[in-house]
């Protein structure tokens, strides 16, 4: 089944290679889940960002979203898929911005709170933060509720769960599912009980598998609360899931959720996501704890060898995710200054004072693409900080661009919007 479901998958693509948009550029190239194809930022082979962008000229297409949401867009194809309240998934073409379907997921309601509890309360995002992902057959969403599902492109639903009742989370559930294989993987993170220390009998990360939802495997972790999304690298020939949250970056086996090694030093409140590069790992806490560069040793080494590198504890993210080209690792604070590390020993290179960022940048052809929570795109040449260009698009922005060959896709507060750099 898992090798027709993949060649089915490509053949979808190479049709659509050939295809293309109705005008006549290329959708080969897909970003299927949060921050794009590998999860750090980093834009596909062949993505620009123009120097400069004008509302009148570069617009393409902008379309009212049929419900509240932050989730980024996602793309495959032809298609666009992102998430509103409560548990709906919307399709978009990509050439023309039509919505092609608006589906809620069919599942039965929670059982309701016992009757010395509150009813349970979303967090002041609401429950559509995480972004879906996609194979390129089906779409993937996970929701605040801790209600997860699988449509096909078609708007079909395949299956739907839930995956906790109940969530305990100080802002609600944001982080993104990933796909690993045939494994759907969520980290769910929640706050301490009452005692206020991380247990293993709250936070989890687990993999459904992703033809009916059936768990492959759960495995607990002793951390807090936390808003990341876990990324998978490659190194000694074996794959690695990557996860951060306060107080530990752990490191998992993607197929049986068995934990690597673990590096203590992380706090506050994680939102940030990690990055990888050059056999670092870059983790951010907020702005009361420190970036981390961590080394990671070989697999069968022992923990002590996945050692903190160096720190940084200037500039810290409230939710923005970092972005490394291998030479720099750019950061944005909470207020929105971006400040750009030498990664060799966390060397400030050079600052820029923005705006407040919720979405995370991207990096593409030596540029910055930053999004401000006011919706304005700041564009950065990446050596020197340099601004190019800052655009405002009129509505508030919180959720992470996508950047494919020439179009830029944000989601704003009401809108979806493409923009195409000439």
């Amino acid at each position: 089944m898992t090798q027709v479901k993949y060649k089915n998958a490509l053949l979808f693509a190479l049709l659509l290679f050939l295809a293309g948009c109705k005008s006549g550029k290329s959708t080969s190239t897909n970003w299927p889940r949060f921050r794009g194809p590998t999860g750090d930022g980093i834009a596909p082979a062949g993505a620009v960002i123009a120097d400069k962008l004008d509302i009148k000229t570069n617009l393409k297409w902008k379309v009212p979203i049929p419900a509240i949401g932050h989730s980024s867009p996602i793309l495959w194809g032809n298609h666009i898929f992102l998430t509103g309240q409560p548990n709906r998934i919307f399709a978009f073409d990509a050439c023309s911005g039509k919505l092609l379907w608006d589906k809620v997921l069919d599942i039965a309601p929670a059982e309701p709170p016992s009757a010395d509890e509150p009813p349970w309360q979303p967090g002041e995002y609401g429950t559509a933060v995480p972004t879906p992902c996609t194979d390129g057959e089906c779409v993937y969403a996970f929701f605040g509720d801790g209600v997860v599902g699988c449509l096909d492109f078609e708007g079909k639903q395949v299956w739907s769960k839930r995956i906790i009742t109940r969530p305990q989370s100080s802002y609600g559930l944001a982080s993104s599912p990933i796909l690993y294989r045939d494994l759907l993987i969520i980290q769910v993170d929640q706050k301490p009980d009452e005692s206020f220390e991380p247990t293993k009998d709250r936070s989890f990360i687990v993999a459904l598998h992703t033809a009916d939802g059936s768990q492959a495997w759960r495995t607990p972790r002793p951390v807090r609360d936390s808003w990341s999304t876990p990324i998978i690298v490659r190194q000694d020939r074996r794959d690695i899931l990557l996860t951060t949250a306060a107080p530990l970056a752990i490191a998992y086996e993607p197929a049986t959720g068995g934990e690597l090694w673990r590096v203590n030093g992380l706090s506050g409140d994680v939102a940030a996501s990690p990055v990888w590069a050059e056999g670092m790992l870059y983790a951010s806490g907020d702005e009361s704890g420190k970036l981390l560069a961590i080394r990671c040793g070989g697999i069968g080494e022992s923990v002590k060898n996945h050692e903190i590198a160096w720190t940084y504890d200037r500039n810290m993210p409230a939710a923005v995710s970092p972005v490394c080209d291998g030479k720099l690792l750019f950061q944005t604070s909470a207020a929105g200054t971006v400040v750009a590390l030498d990664v060799r020993d966390g060397s400030e290179k050079w600052s820029r004072p923005l705006d407040t960022c919720f979405a995370s940048p991207i990096l593409a052809g030596g540029k910055l693409l930053l999004i401000d929570e006011e919706g304005i795109i700041h564009i950065l040449r990446a050596a020197d900080g340099t601004v190019l260009q800052a655009l405002p698009l009129g509505e508030k922005v919180t959720a992470s661009p996508a950047l494919l060959g020439r179009r830029l896709y944000v989601r704003t507060a009401k809108h979806l919007l493409c923009m195409e750099g000439s």
